[in-house]
């Protein structure tokens, strides 16, 4: 089992948590906005076998700082590769970790080798697909500070997915989800201004030169299905993939499965 290194790199004003582990080829693994670098428990190791891999709390997730000010999600990612001396890399990112690998990939074709989402996020995109039942009663949980029942719901929308009831997820993933989610949940992300490359990417997928994966889960929400399908029309070579019996984290309910799409693309790339 390769050896793992942590640290906290002071950049752009904050604190940023990463951890990386293996050799060759980087492969920088970013997460959802439900959780952090803690949900790719089921494929560090394993894709360190193979490849350079880091994993990082982005700013105001995990053990990872938000503070007041301008920031942007893929230059954070930029200078803490400069701090770990990696250039050019493959890209997994979970929905937020899908937008920020996907922008950062406009910004920085030359330094992408690969990018693959999972419940992918575009910057830009607007939903066609109809609300999601839980969004009202969120707004509302989370007007009032009732962040346990915000988290909850989440659960309900993200984890079960809009096919399923609570008991018929596996207990373990919803409640490392709701550990994760609660420190989320709780950060200040008001005292940050994200700033999102502009024109947003969504306008803009004709772009990118680079090879895409789209994984979403059978299970998840039908607007992360569309979103995966716009990047397959606007993507030259783009691809999609679904893992069955899984929503939004396919990679924690469905890691084996996951594991082997992942590896099987990056060994295909001809880079």
């Amino acid at each position: 089992m390769p050896d793992t290194t942590t640290g906290i790199a002071e950049i752009n004003g904050t604190k940023i948590y990463y951890e990386f582990a293996g050799e060759g080829r980087g492969l920088v693994l970013i997460h959802d906005e439900i959780t952090d670098s803690r949900m790719w428990d089921d494929q560090f190791q394993v894709f360190a076998e193979h490849y350079r891999v880091v994993r990082l709390d982005l700013r105001g997730y995990g053990r990872s700082e938000m503070v007041a000010g301008d920031f942007a999600h893929h230059e954070d990612v930029r200078d803490l590769l400069k701090v770990l001396t990696i250039d050019r890399a493959y890209f997994l990112g979970c929905a937020l970790g899908g937008r920020v690998a996907i922008d950062y990939t406009l910004v920085y074709p030359e330094m992408v080798a690969g990018v693959i989402t999972v419940g992918g996020t575009v910057s830009g995109y607007r939903n066609q697909t109809g609300p999601i039942p839980q969004e009202k009663d969120l707004s509302e949980a989370l007007a009032r500070n009732d962040l346990e029942q915000a988290n909850e719901l989440q659960l309900q929308m993200w984890v079960d997915g809009p096919q399923r009831t609570p008991d018929q997820v596996g207990s373990a993933v919803r409640e490392q989800v709701r550990a994760m989610n609660a420190k989320n949940l709780q950060t200040q992300f008001g005292v940050g201004n994200e700033q999102i490359v502009e024109p947003r990417a969504i306008t803009r997928l004709y772009e990118l030169q680079t090879p895409v994966l789209a994984i979403v889960g059978q299970l998840d929400q039908p607007v992360a299905h569309a979103v995966a399908d716009a990047m397959v029309a606007g993507i030259a070579g783009a691809k999609k993939s679904v893992i069955y019996h899984a929503a939004h984290l396919p990679n924690m309910e469905r890691p084996a499965e996951f594991n082997q799409v992942v590896l099987t693309y990056l060994a295909h790339l001809n880079d």
